[in-house]
């Protein structure tokens, strides 16, 4: 799923619990309203390095418990899986703002923070 390579420096990490999933939805929705339900899902799921949302629920119904699962989400790929399904107009640096502004980040190697990067 994560990348061991230098560039996954670049990529946030986050918790990975339903209630998260849906909060990102939920962003990435009210800032591009164009994107549709399904699209949306479709889009997060790839851009945690899933194939499908099937993939990405299935992994979701087998975690629970006090210790959570950190993913890595790949706003580069969230962006290309919605333009695959037909949406334009799409800023990374926007993208990666949302994927990185939500929540509470764990960059690889580096310390936790709470804000955007500049």
């Amino acid at each position: 799923m994560a990348q061991n390579n230098e560039s996954s420096m670049f990529h946030a990490r986050i918790k990975f619990p339903r209630a998260t999933v849906a909060a990102l939805k939920k962003a990435l929705r009210a800032q591009y309203t164009n994107v549709r339900s399904s699209h949306a899902n479709e889009a997060l799921a790839v851009s945690f390095r899933f194939r499908s949302y099937a993939g990405m629920l299935n992994v979701l119904r087998q975690v629970s418990g006090p210790v959570p699962l950190m993913i890595q989400v790949d706003h580069l790929l969230l962006m290309l899986r919605l333009e695959e399904l037909g949406h334009t107009g799409f800023s990374p640096q926007d993208l990666r703002r949302l994927t990185w502004g939500k929540f509470h980040i764990l960059i690889v190697g580096k310390k936790t923070k709470r804000n955007s990067p500049s």
